[in-house]
């Protein structure tokens, strides 16, 4: 839906782990050739790091016609800062996308061994206990959180017409995540 949204000459900037293999995931399996997009992503000093002011340094340089960041929820936490940058930018009148995947914490790792350990939680996935909507305020920003597919596309089409810079929550279920995951790769 995000790619089908995204208007022509746009940039997705994904942040690692789980939303950068999703985004590959489900794009390998549609072909969008209608449209530019360019795609950008950053691994980061030790992985979650710096992603959000990176978008926004992007954003802040690019021409493009939007700018879609599709970020994990502790990759949003550990750069939350950078939405100071955000003040500057909205008043340049750059259009952006926030989009925080919140799966409660590092999806990623549910994936690896680690995930029958006791500590698996605590030292793993690490999940941040934080209302996002508070963090858009704290900055001055608009929030919207997508509950549904059928609000996602309604905030999409609100924030991709904007002139501002929009975060966009979207709660997911780790374990009906990773059984579609599951599915999906069976299929493949």
């Amino acid at each position: 839906m995000l790619v089908e949204k995204i208007p022509d000459n746009s940039f997705i900037f994904s942040s690692n782990s789980t939303a950068v293999r999703r985004l590959d995931m489900f794009t390998v399996m549609n072909q969008y050739s209608s449209k530019t997009i360019s795609l950008y992503c950053n691994r980061g000093a030790s992985g979650i790091d710096g992603n959000l002011s990176t978008y926004l340094g992007i954003l802040a340089d690019s021409r493009a016609a939007n700018g879609i960041a599709l970020l994990g929820d502790l990759a949003f936490f550990h750069d939350i800062n950078g939405l100071a940058l955000c003040a500057e930018l909205n008043s340049k009148g750059c259009n952006g996308t926030i989009i925080i995947i919140n799966n409660g914490g590092g999806h990623i790792f549910n994936y690896l061994p680690q995930k029958n350990l006791n500590e698996f939680e605590k030292c793993w996935l690490t999940p941040i206990k934080m209302e996002l909507l508070h963090a858009a305020s704290l900055f001055g920003l608009m929030y919207q959180k997508a509950d549904s597919v059928e609000l996602l596309e309604q905030v999409l089409d609100s924030s991709l017409n904007s002139s501002s810079i929009d975060i966009v929550e979207v709660v997911i279920d780790q374990q009906a995540s990773l059984q579609l995951s599951a599915e999906i790769r069976g299929r493949a």
